[in-house]
């Protein structure tokens, strides 16, 4: 297949972009070119904005892909474009959407489904949440495919994914449990850990993408993609620890408290408010979708880190000395 992907230089669209191109597809990056870009030597690497409608045209020119894999498009704007440029120039569209969707929705309950975005009204004022932002900016880009696939025939399909863990994770998380677990100093778990998630590994991102590319009948469909696993944030510290061959010592303190203080509990990602599990029975029952075994993704996950990660800390390390005294603080109130 001829393949274009947008956004493949880092974490798993890079990963994607090498499995396509192991596999014998004729792939294409498209980048802005600001920064360098190690691609296979059989990917051809186009440059152009993807944000500019005359940079993407004068950058594509008359080229036609079978597919087009867009992991970078984040408004309603910008999938416009792409409608209009790749119309008739792609026999599919895949667009990487985010389970935060989820987040800008009223009336919510555990697990998180895919029609919960029509059946369901947006929060109360919260398109005045800055920290929402992200979730509406896709939702509406969601929006603007789904109505070019109803109107026009545009070939889409939509992947909701979780948060994404797995080497060359450049958003750290992950690595911020990681890296204070190895510090051996007691680690904050806010509310207990007790928030369960359902994360996926960034190695099954690429497997989603190989597997629609084989199914037609997903056009015009929306799939949710996960782990099978449900599993609190104290389970993962627990499991990093093993893996990691360090003892932990968690000490539990109230979300509620912590931002009551003003505190924001940068220190542990994975601790929200609530639980976040998506629905994946549409993906298993349509699409055969069995995702690898958590434990095993953890372990390759933490090892790659281990071993070739040699960048600095994530920027919430650097108040680690912080969090100690406040552990400190938060013990001498509550044995008083």
């Amino acid at each position: 297949m001829r393949i274009l992907v947008l956004g493949g230089t880092r974490f798993f669209g890079l990963q994607l972009v090498h499995r396509l191109a192991a596999e014998g597809h004729r792939v294409t990056v498209l980048t802005r070119g600001l920064a360098p870009v190690q691609l296979p030597p059989s990917v051809e690497h186009l440059v152009g904005d993807r944000r500019q409608a005359a940079s993407l045209r004068e950058a594509i020119g008359s080229r036609t892909w079978d597919v087009v894999i867009d992991n970078i498009g984040f408004t309603a704007e910008e999938s416009r474009l792409a409608v209009d440029v790749f119309a008739g120039r792609t026999g599919r569209f895949l667009f990487t959407s985010t389970a935060a969707v989820y987040a800008c929705l009223a009336d919510l309950v555990n697990p998180y489904r895919e029609e919960d975005t029509e059946r369901l009204p947006e929060r109360a004022r919260a398109r005045q949440d800055p920290q929402l932002a992200y979730g509406f900016g896709k939702l509406e880009a969601e929006r603007v495919l789904q109505q070019a696939y109803r109107e026009r025939g545009f070939p889409i399909t939509i992947l909701r994914l979780p948060i994404v863990i797995g080497p060359r994770d450049h958003t750290l998380r992950a690595y911020s449990y990681w890296v204070r677990l190895k510090d051996r100093a007691p680690l904050i778990l806010p509310d207990g850990g007790r928030v369960d998630w359902r994360f996926i590994y960034s190695g099954d991102v690429v497997r989603a993408f190989v597997r629609l590319l084989e199914e037609e009948r997903s056009i015009g469909r929306i799939y949710n993609f996960a782990q099978e696993e449900i599993v609190s944030v104290r389970e993962f510290v627990k499991l990093s620890a093993e893996i990691l061959g360090v003892n932990v010592e968690t000490v539990d303190i109230p979300l509620q408290w912590l931002r009551a203080q003003r505190i924001d509990p940068v220190f542990s990602p994975y601790s929200i408010p609530r639980s976040w599990i998506l629905d994946i029975s549409k993906a298993q029952r349509e699409l055969g979708w069995r995702s690898t075994p958590w434990r095993e993704w953890m372990r390759a996950s933490i090892e790659w880190f281990e071993r070739e990660y040699h960048g600095p800390p994530p920027e919430n390390y650097a108040r680690r000395a912080e969090e100690l005294q406040l552990i400190e603080r938060w013990r001498k109130m509550t044995t008083a």
